[in-house]
């Protein structure tokens, strides 16, 4: 059951109300540049998505931040000179081994794991007690955020994450709960064990399961395809939507006009397959509705799941608030720290 959108009737004349990569727009189409674009980090070349150049101190700084405020009541401890004081001592004696084995971890997705860290002694300690000082001050600014919100901004820096221990309530986990047991007994004759688990992990709902294939699909162009009525009223009903060209164009629905990355790897598009999105929408009340069915989650047999899902993703909203400042191509805006936290060096070159 893989539809995008659309009435039989209106086939190929029709142009989707809201087109998609490989229907409507090139498969290699960027919104980098459109206005309201919000950053993602699916791939290294997302506009928005990365950081200005750091230096390896101001990493290990954010490291150690991350660390402190994963501690318990950290935004209250943080003015106790007695447990800063022990928290420093911890913090120095982390090696410099250690953060730059984090260091390649976190960016060796951009192609850095061949890089050797420096060996040189001056280049070593990266963490000193003035240093450690700073986290301190800045951790005492965000813990007021976080007393006033219950979130918690971390790895701040240009880009940003915010955590919390409170954003989900106790009756949200609670559904959350009930909703993997659902599943679970739903799927109980025919799990489906996620590779290299030991079938210990179990993909209840996998978007790699029953995607959307080029050459295969059938998709209606007109996005009519909601909730309710996605089975009854639409299941194999549209036309099949063909392969994309090599270039990327969209063969069905028109290519609209589309801007191309042409920076990012074609490996992170298929031309053969695409996980199917579910929309959302606003609702007036400030809420959120899913406008269009889950791929392999039934609309109609999981309909509290459905709900359980929309209250999860409007817990999220002020998180998304916290740290998803909209791209701006040339000064950036909203919260979280846009530039390094220290200057580059006159030599740097």
């Amino acid at each position: 059951m893989a539809h995008t959108a659309c009435k039989p009737s209106q086939a190929a004349a029709a142009r989707p109300r809201h087109a998609y990569p490989g229907l409507g727009l090139n498969l290699y189409h960027s919104r980098s540049q459109e206005p309201g674009t919000y950053p993602m980090g699916i791939h290294q070349f997302c506009y928005g998505a990365a950081t200005y150049l750091l230096p390896v101190r101001e990493l290990a700084m954010l490291a150690v931040m991350d660390l402190l405020t994963d501690k318990p009541e950290w935004q209250r401890k943080i003015y106790d000179e007695a447990i800063v004081d022990k928290w420093r001592r911890e913090a120095l004696a982390i090696p410099d081994a250690l953060f730059f084995e984090e260091i390649e971890r976190a960016t060796g997705w951009m192609g850095t794991r061949d890089r050797e860290p420096p060996t040189d002694s001056r280049s070593l300690r990266l963490l000193d007690s003035d240093s450690f000082d700073y986290c301190v001050e800045e951790l005492r600014d965000k813990a007021e955020f976080t007393r006033a919100t219950g979130l918690i901004p971390t790895l701040d820096a240009c880009a940003s994450v915010i955590k919390s221990d409170t954003a989900v309530g106790p009756d949200l986990k609670k559904a959350l709960r009930e909703a993997f047991c659902d599943l679970i007994k739903d799927q109980q004759h025919d799990p489906d064990y996620h590779p290299s688990t030991n079938d210990m992990v179990q993909d209840l709902v996998h978007p790699s399961l029953y995607p959307l294939v080029f050459g295969r699909t059938k998709v209606i162009l007109d996005e009519v395809v909601g909730v309710e009525d996605a089975i009854s009223a639409w299941a194999g009903k549209g036309e099949t939507i063909p392969t994309p060209t090599p270039a990327g164009q969209s063969q069905l629905g028109g290519d609209a006009s589309s801007h191309i990355n042409t920076s990012v790897p074609k490996e992170c598009w298929s031309t053969r397959y695409q996980w199917l999105p579910a929309n959302v929408a606003f609702t007036p009340e400030g809420g959120v509705r899913f406008t269009s069915y889950i791929n392999n989650l039934h609309p109609l047999k999981h309909v509290k799941i459905y709900r359980t899902i929309e209250k999860l993703i409007e817990a999220s909203l002020p998180a998304w608030d916290a740290c998803l400042p909209q791209c701006a191509i040339f000064e950036p805006s909203g919260p979280g720290i846009h530039y390094p936290r220290f200057p580059y060096p006159e030599d740097a070159k």
